[in-house]
Formats: C-alpha cells, structure tokens, sequence
C-alpha cells in the first residue's frame, strides 16, 4: 500500500483561525435539486468537451461544489494528487494509486471531514483523469534534449510579462496568458523505460512488456522512423495564416532576451486597435474600447482586459539561438478552436 512520506502531516491552522475549506458549503447539494443541472447547463456553454453523462454525478456534484463556494476544488485536487504521485515517483520509483492518496494524504480531509463527501471528490477526480485529461505518465513516455536555462528564462519573462501588463500598463484583469514553448528535439522512451508504470484502474493503458529482445530492435527501429512528436504543430505561421487569426512574429536570432514578450505584444495590440478603429466609431451602441494603458490609469480595459493571449516560442530551429516567436490572439467567437474571449461569468475549469 502506498503511503504518504512521514513529514506529511493533517494541516493545522495558524493561530486557530478557519480557513477557506473550512467553511465549504457542501450541504446545499441535499438542499437544492437544481443545482447539478444548472451546474450541467453552465459547463455545456463554457466547457463543451465535458459531456452530459448522468454516470458523472460525482463530478456534476464536485464542480457544484467549487462554484457554489466559489472555490476551485476540482483543480485543486488534481493539481494536488499530480504533485504527490510526481514527488512519490522520484522518491520511491513507485506508482502511488488515487485511492491510496485519498486515504494516506490529507488534501480530502482538508476539504471536508465527512467520508461520503470525500469519496465524491475522490470518484470527480477519477472521472476527470480517466475521461478528460489524463494522467502524467510515469516513467516518461518523451524526454526533451533541450536547454533547462532557456525554458526558465521564458518561464521567467512570462511573468514578468504579466506583472507589467498589471502594474506598467495597469490593464485590469480578467486576462489569461499562455504560454508554449516547443523543444529543440523530443526522443521517444516509450521502449527504454521499460520497467513502466504499474498503475491499475486509476491510469490510462500500459505499455505491454516483450521479453524477445531481438524483435524489440527491430520494432524499435520503425517506430523510431514513424515517431513524429511535431506533427500536429508543423509549421505555425501557416495554421494561423490559415485560420486567419492576427498574430505578429519575431525571428530571434540570439535567443531568448527580456521583455521581448512585452515588445511583440505591443506591436500586436496596435495592430488589432488600428484594425478595429474603424468598427468602433461606427458602433453607436457600443462601448469604445479604451486606448493603450498609462501609469495612473486605475481601471484599464484595454486588452488584453478580458482576452487570451498566446505565447509560442518555437526552438526546433537552434535550441539556444534561432528561436521563433509567435503572439497572437485566438478567434473570440466561439468554434472549433475554442475561446478567444474570457466569459463573463468564467469558470475555474474554463
């Protein structure tokens, strides 16, 4: 059985004040028969991928829960869960199973005292994992051969990226910046880890053993020419220009350099202002959108106020120099590429 390093302990609370999960509604689920179908109904405009399966009550009711108590529990817990087994892996080269978490760690019980409500969080979890967004794989099916320094320093300048758009230009949130960093070359290790992760109905499908070592080579060596970690995301500038979405790009020929992602932003958001400019003295009815932000502005809706904005740097090139990057703000209607536009009333899982 697995069981939680000796450290980990029941939280307690400084200086015997509650917290925020301690005063979780969950009783309003036996209260209010309407509550999981409004719930139902709210998903289905923001987050369709989520089907309406009566089999899903438990995650119906857990995301109820959060936005009830406008607490994003269900992230939470998978967040949660995910750093223990990562942290349990490394440790032990072990696979710790979801039941075994919910009961030998103290992220439910945090949540609420009472084991039926703990069982519900547990099943929304599974749910999540099994039908949505699988699990980490461990051992690692790719591995990256690429420079740690580098995605630090993206890493780095996106948030710094956001605490300028905050503080420097004083844009008001809501707004969402995502960023994605492609690797200079991804291996496949699918065959080389080969002691694999023994997790049962908690995990998605395993990787069957083959004990004939000489058909393994022989297999090994199609699948390496057949393997194509890239073959979604071949060439970005084409797919944008496809799907006609305005992006601005910027070829860095020595790599990473600060507050570049600031810089292309800019370019990008004058571009769609002078765009737009047209459209918005004709709209009577509508509200103009406000200018560029200035220090002292209190509450700026300019964008990205209200936006997704996406960040991709594409390293495929050089690694370290010859990186490219591309800024650009998704379609905002909705479709089949999803969201531009944070919702008004947006969900934690949006």
């Amino acid at each position: 059985m697995a069981e939680p390093p000796q450290e980990q302990k029941e939280p307690k609370e400084p200086n015997g004040k509650k917290s925020l999960v301690d005063s979780l509604d969950f009783e309003f689920l036996t209260k209010d028969r309407n509550i999981v179908s409004e719930t139902k109904q709210e998903y289905a405009k923001q987050c369709p991928g989520l089907s309406d399966d009566a089999e899903q009550m438990d995650l119906w009711q857990t995301l109820a829960v959060g936005k009830k108590n406008n607490f994003p529990i269900l992230p939470l817990i998978v967040d949660a869960f995910s750093r223990d087994r990562l942290e349990y892996y490394l440790k032990r080269k072990g696979s710790l199973q979801l039941q075994s978490w919910s009961v030998n760690y103290p992220t439910l019980k945090a949540l609420s005292k009472d084991k039926p409500r703990q069982q519900m969080m547990k099943a929304a979890a599974q749910t999540f994992f099994h039908r949505y967004s699988a699990m980490i794989q461990l051992p690692c099916q790719e591995k990256y051969v690429d420079s740690i320094e580098s995605f630090c320093d993206y890493i780095g300048e996106a948030t710094s990226f956001i605490n300028t758009l905050l503080d420097g230009d004083m844009i008001s949130p809501p707004f969402q910046i995502e960023l994605m960093i492609i690797p200079n070359k991804v291996i496949d290790m699918t065959d080389q880890d080969s002691d694999g992760d023994d997790d049962d109905d908690d995990d998605f499908d395993d990787d069957d053993d083959d004990t004939d070592e000489d058909s393994d080579e022989d297999a090994d060596d199609g699948k390496q020419d057949d393997y194509d970690p890239y073959k979604e995301i071949k060439d970005i500038k084409s797919k944008l220009e496809e799907l006609n979405v305005d992006y601005e790009y910027k070829y860095l020929e020595e790599g990473f350099r600060p507050r570049i992602f600031h810089e292309v932003f800019k370019n990008l958001r004058h571009k769609l202002e002078e765009k737009n400019k047209e459209n918005n003295k004709n709209n009577q009815n509508g509200k103009p959108r406000a200018q560029n932000g200035k220090k002292g502005d209190v509450n700026n809706f300019a964008m990205p106020h209200g936006n997704r904005i996406c960040l991709v740097v594409d390293r495929r090139k050089g690694g370290k120099a010859k990186n490219e990057l591309f800024v650009y703000k998704p379609p905002s209607t909705k479709d089949k590429d999803g969201y531009g536009d944070i919702p008004s009333s947006h969900l934690p899982e949006w």
